[in-house]
């Protein structure tokens, strides 16, 4: 739907017969991608997996340029090339509202000076001004961004966002703060295995002699864990 409403859009501006020839990107005939000098991504259209299909305008058919990723930008009225804004310097509206100098917060619908890239709700990247970000948002220093402040979640060590939480934190199941996972240990809890921060490890936990594993100090006799009694008392008899 987007694909045929944007052909459209194109068509009619530039005055064209509304024609497109559509293939999967991967065993196109005509066109390629490559990674302009701005690229720093990654370039996934490399693969055979890379699912995305390409259009070209009929009447472009023999005359097209080659598609480069992380180019500089193209003045929307004379197609020369820019690094900021919309248009070049000889084709920027005298309307001093569309100077492109100036940027709308997407929070707050203010124009500011600079705004920054944050994640909104969704995970999609949004553009604020300065007073939003700090008021409305919390940089996480796992990842190095920025989310809404109900997005993060507090951890020993300070907040991260949820999916920093979910691939690099445990909770402990006893204090049930969340710590790096490298800090946690492992020890059995009445015959569960848990992973457990170091405090609650000392208090809770003892080693037994025998296995050197850590396990509820109720369950320890002796000194030896539950299986270890039970071998050692077999042992004797």
């Amino acid at each position: 739907m987007y694909r045929d409403l944007v052909q459209r859009e194109i068509s009619e501006l530039e005055g064209a017969v509304n024609l497109w020839k559509t293939q999967s990107y991967c065993g196109n005939d005509f066109c390629s991608i490559y990674a302009g000098d701005g690229f720093g991504g990654y370039q996934d259209w490399t693969y055979r997996e890379f699912a995305a299909k390409i259009s070209l305008r009929n009447d472009h058919a023999e005359d097209f340029e080659e598609f480069s990723v992380g180019t500089s930008g193209l003045c929307i009225c004379c197609g020369d090339e820019i690094s900021k804004g919309l248009y070049c310097g000889s084709c920027q509206p005298d309307d001093d509202e569309a100077d492109d100098d100036d940027c709308v917060c997407e929070d707050c619908g203010d124009e500011c000076d600079e705004n920054y890239a944050v994640r909104n709700q969704q995970g999609f990247w949004v553009y604020v001004c300065a007073d939003c970000r700090d008021e409305n948002y919390t940089y996480c220093p796992e990842c190095g961004e920025y989310h809404p402040n109900e997005e993060m979640v507090r951890t020993n060590d300070g907040c991260v966002c949820r999916a920093c939480l979910d691939n690099h934190y445990t909770q402990c199941p006893h204090c049930e703060e969340y710590f790096k996972n490298a800090e946690l240990s492992k020890a059995d809890n009445h015959g569960e295995s848990v992973k457990v921060c170091e405090d609650c490890r000392h208090l809770l936990y003892a080693e037994c002699e025998e296995c050197g594993e850590a396990f509820r100090m109720d369950d320890m006799q002796d000194g030896l864990c539950p299986d270890c009694k039970e071998k050692a008392e077999g042992e004797a008899a």
